[in-house]
C-alpha cells in the first residue's frame, strides 16, 4: 500500500506525525513545569528557631589556653594559619552535665590551641532537640549524644534526610539505673540479693529503704506549690504513685528519689507499674544530690536515680540495682508510648556518640578524620570525674579546665597522631 503513495503524500504524513509527537512531547513538559511550580508554591515547614534555642545556658565560652605555641609549631599546623584562620568559627555544643563538659572542654582545646581553628563553644541542657540543632546547622558538633535521646530524631536525620553524621563512639557508654549506698550491702549481709529487683517485692528487704514521704518535698520556681503537678501518669503534687496506692498504706511504700520529669520522663514510674511494686518517686530537683549526700554522710539507706558517667557515681562507693533484661523489645514500645506503655525490663547500656551537621561537614571536609578519631577511654573519664568532685556545679568552674589542661600535658601521646594535618 506504501508503494501506491507519493512522496508529497509520505512526506506529509511524516510531518504529520512528526508535529504531533512534538505537541505530546509539549504537553508533558508543560505539565512537568506545572507541577514543579505548584510544589514550589507549597507551604514549606516553618521552622521554630525559638524552640532550637532551648536549655540555652551560655554562648562563646573560654577556655582559658593552656598548651603553649610550641604545640601549634611542632604538630604543623602553623604551617596553614592562614587556611585555618580563613574559616568562620566552628560550633560546639555541650551539654550542661559533667562528663559532656570535660570531652567538650578537650575537644575545643585541641581544635584551638595545636589545629589553629577558632571555636564557638555554645551550652545547653542537652536533650532529644540535640539533633534538631544538627539538622538546622544550628550547631556544627555534638560529642555526647545518648542514643535514647536520639530515638526521636536518628532515623529521620541521619538515615533518610543525611542532615547528620555519626561520627561513631565518644569512647565510653552510658547508663541510667537507681541506685543505693554499697554499705548497705554490709550493714544487711542476710539480704545477699539486695542489688536485684527482687528485694523491692520481699516486705523485710523493701523497708530497709526510706518510706513514702521521708524527702521533704521540693518547691516549684515561684515557691507556691510542689515541683511538678498535674501530670497525668506522671506527677501528682511532687510525687507518683501507683494505681494501688491508698494513704493508710503508705508504710508498706518506699521512694525513690528523682529529679523532675525532664530526665527518663516516666520511665520509673512505669517500671513500678509493670513490676508491680509498692514503690513511690519523688521529685526532689537538685535537692536529690542533697539529700543523697546527707544520708551517705549519715550512713543511712536510700534509692535514687543517678547515671553514669557522672560525678556522683564516680566518687561515691554505689550499687546499681538489676532490673530484668530486655529479650522482647518492651523498652522500644515504652518509647512509643512513655505515658502509657508499662515495662518491666532493665534500662539498656546506651552508645554514647559523635554526630555533626551537614554543614560542617561542607564547611571543615578537612576536620572529619579527626572527628571520628577523637574518643576518651572511659577508665580516664571516670578518674577525672572522681576528681571534679560533686561541688563543681556551674560550666565554668575551674576544676573543669584546670583538669582537662593537666590531662592534655600528661596523656599527649595519646593526641598526637589525631592532631597531625
Amino acid at each position: 500500500m506504501l508503494a501506491d503513495w507519493s512522496i508529497g503524500q509520505i512526506m506529509f504524513a511524516v510531518s504529520a506525525g512528526f508535529q504531533s509527537t512534538c505537541l505530546l512531547v509539549f504537553s508533558v513538559c508543560l505539565q512537568l513545569i506545572q507541577l514543579a511550580a505548584a510544589s514550589s508554591q507549597s507551604p514549606q515547614p516553618t521552622i521554630d528557631w525559638e524552640a532550637l534555642q532551648a536549655g540555652f545556658e551560655a554562648q562563646g565560652v573560654t577556655i582559658p589556653s593552656c598548651l603553649d605555641r610550641s604545640y601549634y609549631l611542632k604538630y604543623g599546623w602553623s604551617t596553614y594559619a592562614n587556611f585555618t584562620g580563613g574559616k568562620r568559627d566552628i560550633v560546639l555544643e555541650v551539654d550542661w552535665w559533667d562528663s559532656a563538659l570535660i570531652v567538650g572542654y578537650t575537644f575545643a582545646s585541641l581544635v584551638t590551641q595545636v589545629m589553629g581553628y577558632n571555636v564557638d563553644l555554645r551550652v545547653y541542657d542537652g536533650g532529644a532537640i540535640s539533633g534538631s540543632r544538627l539538622h538546622y546547622g544550628v550547631s556544627d558538633i555534638a560529642l555526647e549524644l545518648w542514643g535514647s535521646d536520639a530515638s526521636t530524631w536518628y532515623t529521620q536525620y541521619v538515615q533518610l534526610d543525611s542532615t547528620v553524621s555519626n561520627y561513631g563512639s565518644v569512647g565510653y557508654d552510658g547508663r541510667v539505673g537507681l541506685y543505693f549506698p554499697s554499705y548497705l550491702l554490709d550493714d544487711y549481709p542476710h539480704f545477699d540479693a539486695l542489688d536485684f529487683w527482687k528485694g523491692l517485692t520481699h516486705p523485710a528487704s523493701q523497708r530497709i529503704f526510706p518510706r513514702f514521704g521521708t524527702a521533704p518535698a521540693t518547691l516549684n520556681d515561684t515557691g507556691d506549690g510542689p515541683l511538678c503537678d498535674g501530670i497525668q501518669n506522671g506527677c501528682m503534687n511532687g510525687s507518683y504513685v501507683p494505681a494501688w496506692y491508698r494513704e493508710e498504706d503508705r508504710d508498706s511504700f518506699f521512694e525513690i528519689w528523682h529529679e523532675d520529669m525532664t530526665v527518663t520522663p516516666y520511665y520509673y514510674n512505669r517500671l513500678i507499674d509493670g513490676l508491680k511494686l509498692n514503690g513511690t518517686v519523688r521529685f526532689l530537683g537538685n535537692s536529690v544530690y542533697t539529700n543523697m549526700q546527707q544520708a551517705y554522710a549519715n550512713r543511712k539507706p536510700f534509692l535514687f536515680y543517678n547515671w553514669r558517667p557522672c560525678v556522683t557515681t564516680a566518687s561515691y562507693n554505689l550499687t546499681r540495682m538489676i532490673f530484668p533484661d530486655d529479650q522482647t523489645g518492651q523498652f522500644q514500645k515504652f518509647q512509643k508510648n512513655p505515658k502509657h506503655q508499662s515495662v518491666n525490663v532493665d534500662l539498656p547500656v546506651e552508645n554514647m556518640f559523635k554526630a555533626s551537621s551537614s554543614k560542617f561537614n561542607a564547611d571543615f571536609p578537612e576536620l572529619g578524620l579527626f572527628l571520628s578519631k577523637f574518643s576518651f577511654p572511659e577508665e580516664t573519664m571516670i578518674h577525672m570525674l572522681a576528681v571534679v568532685g560533686v561541688n563543681s556545679y556551674n560550666f565554668n568552674d575551674s576544676q573543669y579546665t584546670n583538669l582537662v589542661c593537666s590531662w592534655l600535658k600528661e596523656n599527649e601521646v595519646m593526641f598526637v597522631l589525631l592532631t597531625r594535618p
